[in-house]
This record gives structure tokens, C-alpha cells and sequence, in this order.
């Protein structure tokens, strides 16, 4: 399994453990009363002499709900608690080093009675 994968299956479970309306699935666009969240665009941002890298992958999250308000309070939280972590996640031979907002949650529009919101993060890891 890449580390990559490693790092967005952590990631993926740290947010299930937040307790949102549901439970996030790895796609793009979630479903209706759903949570989804996945990698835009990703970049080496350093490398050293023993190749060892820093990479930072930008992640999205998105939720539709047809309560506003429920969509909206689900992304806050979950920005929330990642920025608030004791332990970031870590495994062999890779350690998230960061977890920022990247964009924060904010209404995308509606489709019939779901209400759309987005938000990104950017994720930063080593990769050794």
C-alpha cells in the first residue's frame, strides 16, 4: 500500500471518530445526507540528499445535508478538532507533520433538498 494511501486512510479515521451525522467515504461528492472527502492536488514541497520527502496533499471535504445548518457545523467541527490534535498520525515510514484549513467550509449551492458545503485541507507528511 502507498503511503500516500496510508496517510488519506488515517486521516479518513481520525474524522470518523468526530462523531459527524455520517460517515465519510472516500469519492469526491458525497451522497445525500453524506460526507466525502479526497486528494485535489498534491506537491513535494522538499526532498534531502537520502531522499527522504515532505509532501503536502490537498484534501477536500465536502458534505450535503438537508439541514444547512447540520452540513455546515459538520465541516467547522471536523476543521476544528484536526487543527487541535495531540498526536498527529504516523506510521512505518511516514508521520503527518501538519494538518491546516486549506479553505474554510462555505456554502457550494443546493441540489433539490440538499444543501452542498465545501472545505479543504491541506495535509503536509513526511514520506522516508
Amino acid at each position: 500500500m502507498s503511503q500516500q494511501r496510508r496517510v488519506l486512510e488515517a486521516l479518513h479515521a481520525i474524522i470518523d471518530t468526530l462523531g459527524a451525522y455520517a460517515p465519510v467515504h472516500m469519492c469526491a461528492m458525497p451522497a445525500a445526507d453524506g460526507i466525502a472527502m479526497a486528494v485535489t492536488a498534491g506537491r513535494e514541497v522538499t526532498r534531502t540528499l537520502a531522499q527522504e520527502r515532505t509532501i503536502t496533499l490537498d484534501v477536500t471535504l465536502n458534505a450535503k445535508h438537508s439541514n444547512q445548518a447540520a452540513a455546515l457545523d459538520a465541516l467547522c467541527r471536523i476543521h476544528e478538532a484536526l487543527a487541535h490534535l495531540a498526536a498527529l498520525p504516523s506510521g512505518e515510514g511516514w508521520q503527518v507533520i501538519d494538518i491546516r484549513t486549506g479553505s474554510a467550509p462555505a456554502c457550494l449551492g443546493r441540489e433539490e433538498t440538499q444543501w452542498l458545503y465545501g472545505s479543504a485541507l491541506a495535509v503536509t507528511y513526511t514520506d522516508v
